[in-house]
């Protein structure tokens, strides 16, 4: 069985100011990095979990993410950086703050395309190695929207283009996937079979209650 831990980015400041970023490469900022220290600190001595491998979007915001978990469990894994992973690309929008007008302009990535390509990635990747009989651990860091839709397809029908997959708690059927905070922990587990189940989603426990937690709904952050 592979167990997949996937992991939005720590908080940047175009996240607490309400600017889109979508493929822009903005940083960490200073509750960003601690959060991520915090994330780290959590999965691997708080839970024991130990990743066999670890693949992040290429926007330094995500990426920084997962090398503040993979140093926590001593540098044993190679962060594998894909362009597949980053965020929706939201073109002339990226840098300013909305609401916008629908429809949104051409030069924004196409909410059809941005499906595909999230689908695509886990079709691509998590499947084979699914396939394989032994007992994995990865680790995905990547953002607010693309978290967001990859689970969306994960578990619609295949009527509706997904996955199929199941959800283990109840309440979050009834509520599924319209927030993701930042450094918020969900986990899918994928039989050898392609058959999976959504254990968890958009988890942030590990944040100090009150905290100020940035959340994505739709637009690319």
């Amino acid at each position: 069985m592979l167990t997949v831990y996937v992991v939005r980015h720590g908080q940047t400041d175009h996240n607490l100011y309400g600017v889109v970023q979508g493929h822009l490469n903005t940083p960490l900022n200073a509750t960003g990095l601690a959060q991520a220290q915090t994330v780290a600190q959590r999965l691997i001595d708080e839970e024991g979990i130990r990743f066999d491998a670890a693949y992040s979007s290429d926007s330094d915001r995500a990426s920084d993410t997962a090398l503040a978990i993979l140093v926590r469990q001593g540098n044993e894994v190679v962060m594998q950086q894909q362009e597949e992973l980053r965020e929706r690309d939201m073109g002339e929008l990226s840098g300013k703050t909305g609401p916008f007008p629908r429809p949104l302009p051409p030069s924004v990535e196409s909410s059809p395309h941005f499906v595909k390509r999230c689908l695509a990635w886990w079709n691509d990747t998590i499947l084979p190695l699914a396939s394989d009989p032994v007992d994995r651990t990865i680790l995905v860091t990547s953002h607010g929207a693309y978290i967001l839709t990859l689970f969306r397809q994960l578990v619609a029908d295949a009527q509706h283009g997904g996955l199929g997959y199941s959800m283990v708690d109840q309440a979050l059927s009834e509520h599924p996937f319209r927030h993701s905070a930042n450094t918020s922990v969900s986990v899918v587990k994928v039989e050898s079979d392609g058959r999976g189940v959504v254990e968890k989603f958009n988890d942030h426990a590990h944040l100090a209650e009150g905290a100020h937690t940035v959340v994505s709904k739709d637009l690319a952050a």
